[in-house]
């Protein structure tokens, strides 16, 4: 689970490979798989109401994100 700074949060699913069928009623469907040391996020199936930026323009039902999330490593 992510949770955002503006209070919302999103459910990144890692055990399924495949999307469902319909809209989902908060952020899309999120599916997660590891690559290497990157999370890769792939979200389909959002409801036509999520924002895209804080001026709350909105992205379509359409949409389809792929993100990547690398966890830094500091070294001393």
């Amino acid at each position: 689970m992510v949770l955002h700074e503006r209070m919302s949060w999103r459910i990144i699913y890692l055990n399924r490979n495949t999307h469902i069928p319909t809209p989902s009623p908060v952020a899309g469907d999120s599916i997660g798989r590891w690559e290497g040391d990157t999370l890769v996020v792939d979200t389909a199936n959002l409801n036509g109401k999520t924002w895209l930026n804080e001026a709350g323009e909105i992205v379509s039902y359409a949409e389809h994100v792929v993100e990547r999330f690398t966890r830094l490593v500091q070294r001393h």
